[in-house]
């Protein structure tokens, strides 16, 4: 079923750190908002995955949180970055058109950590989490009060970061499941593992963004496509 008509919008939002670029696709009518969090300026894979998520009635926003200078965080020092989250994440609340929708976020790379502790930070606006490929564990003990379903996809060919998220899974107080692509490495580049990794991506957020936690949630789960 095609998704709802929508354009592309791009945005400057005002941040401590300058001005942060966002590009915002909506659709009309749409059920829920995913934010795409680039933590290292890696954006190939958006387009096929703003289609398919949305023809699942979700709305995107697009951020690319390095800057065009020399002074970014180095690679374990996420703070600064999930700052930048947490500013688009305040912003999209003073937005008539966006504050009402589900807000989910889709991180890849270093970006997982940097979402996951933005995420423990806002529980109450963020409703899911999609991190491929990831470093989870880079948000250290903020796993412990993440609220939102959490869903880690790896390449199963790539043994260090799939022993990352084994590890980082269990500290999720909320639901979280893993999921292994076979044959795949880190970026999904492999026959097929796109492919995968979209619909598992599009699944999550469909199924989750406008659910309500349970008080109880359930034991984390791996699985394998």
């Amino acid at each position: 079923m095609p998704g709802l008509p929508s354009r592309s919008q791009d945005f400057e939002i005002p941040s401590r750190s300058g001005a942060l670029k966002v590009v915002r696709q909506v659709p009309d009518g749409a059920a829920g908002l995913v934010m795409l969090v680039h933590a290292d300026g890696g954006t190939a894979r958006n387009g096929r995955l703003e289609r398919a998520l949305g023809d699942a009635r979700l709305g995107t926003l697009r951020l690319r949180l390095a800057h065009d200078d020399n002074g970014e965080p180095g690679a374990g020092d996420i703070a600064p970055l999930a700052e930048r989250v947490l500013e688009v994440i305040d912003w999209t609340g003073g937005q008539a058109e966006l504050a009402s929708l589900p807000l989910g976020l889709f991180a890849p790379g270093r970006g997982a950590g940097v979402a996951l502790l933005a995420a423990a930070q806002r529980a109450t606006r963020v409703g899911a989490v999609v991190a491929p490929g990831g470093r989870p564990d880079l948000a250290g003990d903020a796993l412990g009060r993440v609220g939102a379903p959490t869903l880690l996809i790896v390449g199963g060919e790539d043994q260090a970061v799939l022993d990352f998220n084994r590890n980082a899974m269990h500290q999720v107080r909320a639901e979280c499941e893993l999921q292994i692509v076979p044959g795949a490495g880190r970026r999904f580049e492999e026959s097929g593992a796109e492919d995968t990794l979209v619909e598992l991506t599009r699944q999550w957020f469909q199924r989750y963004l406008a659910r309500e936690l349970g008080p109880e949630p359930p034991s984390p789960r791996e699985g394998g496509t």
